[in-house]
C-alpha cells in the first residue's frame, strides 16, 4: 500500500483563486472529501501545496477548479510506503 501525502502544483494566474484536490483510494470510482488549496495572485509561475492522507494501492488524484485565470504547469505528489487504511 502506498499513502498519499501531499500534492504540489505548480501555477500561474493573474486572480487569486482556489484549487479543490479530492483523492481516490479505487482508481477513481469514488473520491474522499476535497480539500481546499487557496492560490494567491501570481503573475510568474508559483508553487503551491495541498495535505492529504489517502492510503491505496495506486493512489489517485483530481483537481477541480472554476477560474479560468488559471493555469496548471505541473504535478507532483509525496507517497510514502505504508500505511493504515484504518
Amino acid at each position: 500500500m502506498k499513502v498519499l501525502q501531499e500534492v504540489r502544483l505548480d501555477y500561474q494566474s493573474t486572480l487569486t483563486c482556489s484549487v479543490s484536490i479530492a483523492a481516490s483510494r479505487d482508481l477513481g470510482y469514488t473520491f474522499d472529501p476535497p480539500f481546499a488549496v487557496n492560490l494567491p495572485a501570481a503573475p510568474n509561475e508559483q508553487n503551491a501545496v495541498g495535505y492529504c492522507y489517502s492510503v491505496s494501492q495506486y493512489p489517485t488524484f483530481k483537481v477541480e477548479t472554476s477560474s479560468n485565470a488559471l493555469r496548471i504547469f505541473r504535478f507532483q505528489t509525496q507517497q510514502t510506503v505504508g500505511g493504515s487504511s484504518a
